[in-house]
């Protein structure tokens, strides 16, 4: 898999596991940034590029600031490539 395919999955399960957190659906979430239910269905299984603009509608409108939505990202990356290390989490 291509690096930035391995990208766009890892901002779509966190942008689903954060719309989740907020208790949205994806046609809640699709309301609140003007567009349909499949595009957001689309980003969260990381199918379609996002434009920076778009990352920052999303990120609002789950209500969590779009730095640290993409904190979160490469937070969960490196803990995944330390999980299939088998590398213990040092901040536990």
């Amino acid at each position: 898999m291509v690096a930035y395919e391995r990208v766009r999955k890892a901002i779509g399960r966190e942008i689903r596991r954060q719309r989740i957190a907020a208790k949205l659906t994806q046609q809640e979430l699709a309301a609140r940034i003007h567009t349909s239910g499949a595009y957001v269905g689309r980003v969260e299984r990381g199918v379609t590029n996002l434009t920076a603009q778009e990352f920052v509608r999303i990120a609002v409108a789950i209500g969590t600031d779009p730095v640290q939505l993409l904190g979160r990202v490469t937070e969960g990356r490196g803990e995944e490539r330390a999980q299939k290390r088998g590398v213990k989490n040092r901040r536990s």
